[in-house]
């Protein structure tokens, strides 16, 4: 359960991180404690969609664990729904400048450049997400809806059966090919 959806004092209630943290069946990380409970936070706003305040969380738990690149990329995508596009650049070029093969970071830079108009450097985001990790298909799907969206409908069924052939219960990629 996440508590109190709306900005607290500061700091956060860290012992309720901690908590749910040691759940059973939970996978205890080296995440701070602080990080994970404004991690949650963020989701949760950015679901009901509350993007201001999730972009508030996803900040202050970066702060809290400022080498954590899932928490980076997270926000980049937060802030390019948001439309601060320098903001969200020089967050996930900051993970690949470290991380060249981090697939999240490309898939981001891919959308960043999708919302502002540069559709070849999003393909070709997209298609060094795609080869950052081949075995996942979240990027390959991306971009053959971006295909499908641009009119190049027989791009985008290749990508489609690929993705198929490789995993036939891929309800995204099965869904893809009826559109």
């Amino acid at each position: 359960m996440v508590l109190g959806c709306t900005r607290t004092a500061f700091p956060p209630d860290s012992a309720i991180a901690a908590l749910s943290l040691e759940q059973e069946g939970s996978v205890v990380s080296a995440r701070s404690p602080i990080a994970y409970e404004h991690q949650l936070r963020g989701e949760v706003l950015a679901e009901r969609g509350n993007v201001e305040m999730a972009i508030v969380a996803y900040t202050i738990a970066l702060e809290a664990d400022p080498g954590d690149f899932y928490l980076r990329t997270r926000l980049a995508e937060l802030l390019i729904e948001n439309g601060a596009y320098q903001k969200a650049r020089r967050y996930v070029t900051g993970v690949l400048a470290t991380d060249r093969t981090n697939e999240f970071a490309w898939l981001v830079m891919a959308k960043l450049h999708h919302a502002k108009g540069q559709y070849r450097r999003a393909s070709a985001a997209a298609m060094r997400a795609m080869q950052a990790e081949p075995r996942r298909f979240e990027a390959a799907i991306w971009l053959a809806n971006y295909y499908r969206m641009s009119g190049d409908s027989a791009r985008a069924a290749e990508i489609f059966r690929r993705v198929i052939e490789t995993d036939s219960g891929n309800g995204a990629a099965r869904l893809g090919m009826v559109l």
